[in-house]
């Protein structure tokens, strides 16, 4: 009498497998090994509720993972000042780089931090007074513009005590203070390649200043040196209302 394994529970049906004996009873071995196989693969019910093996193809598509927390900390980093701009580039490339459920976030994040620290630089720069061309038509001369017009002021004053009469050129006064390092650039107009504005008008009288936006020497938005800086009481800088009476330029 066959056994009917149909009534076999799935541990009994693979403890049957092992100790058959398969070349007396193959049938037997046969009917085991295809019960296990049923009994191991998907099952659904059709429309008239019948069991039936599902041998299709899954069609679950398994969803990305998301990011962890590591990279939402690099995106926090990001708006510690000055610092955080490198975080800010992390977490902007990992962001876009990324498939996992996310990138987008940690992307926009690091676009933000980005814009906040551009932000921060330029209310800085502002605060600092480093920004050099408005489109006021009469600006207030930037703190680092005007430090530099200051610092020549004195050193021409000081060729004079020293020689006896003004330099020529500012190239002639940066060969008298070569390790001073002040630029001489006038950067108080738009796209600027010129140097500040200096001419001796005689031995005892010359103009300093800077252009101002429109890029004209002695007109109205031009910046002059702060003379309260003057190593002496006999400062020779001349404003355009008294340069008309005064020599004309003997450079």
């Amino acid at each position: 009498m066959e056994p009917d394994y149909s009534n076999y529970s799935t541990a009994e049906l693979e403890d049957v497998l092992r100790h058959i004996d398969q070349t007396q009873f193959p049938e037997r071995y046969q009917a085991v090994e295809q019960l296990l196989t049923q009994r191991r693969m998907p099952t659904t019910q059709d429309y008239s509720g019948e069991m039936v093996i599902d041998t299709s193809p899954s069609t679950a598509v398994s969803e990305p993972a998301t990011l962890g927390v590591f990279p939402y900390v690099i995106g926090a980093l990001a708006f510690i000042p000055l610092l955080g701009i490198i975080f800010g580039v992390i977490a902007l490339v990992w962001g876009l780089l990324t498939s996992r459920q996310g990138g987008k976030l940690l992307a926009s994040i690091g676009a933000l931090a980005m814009l906040s620290a551009n932000s921060y630089f330029y209310l800085m720069m502002h605060k600092a007074g480093l920004t050099t061309w408005t489109n006021d038509p009469n600006p207030v001369p930037t703190q680092l513009l005007q430090d530099n017009l200051n610092t020549l002021y004195s050193q021409v004053e000081l060729y004079r005590f020293r020689n006896g009469e003004y330099p020529q050129s500012l190239a002639l006064l940066q060969q008298a203070f070569p390790l001073s390092g002040v630029p001489l650039q006038d950067t108080s107009f738009k796209n600027s390649q010129s140097d500040f504005f200096y001419q001796r008008l005689d031995q005892e009288h010359y103009q300093l200043l800077a252009r101002g936006t429109d890029g004209k020497p002695l007109t109205d938005d031009d910046i002059w040196p702060n003379t309260r800086q003057s190593i002496n009481d006999a400062s020779g800088l001349t404003h355009p209302a008294v340069a008309n009476d005064a020599a004309l330029p003997d450079q």
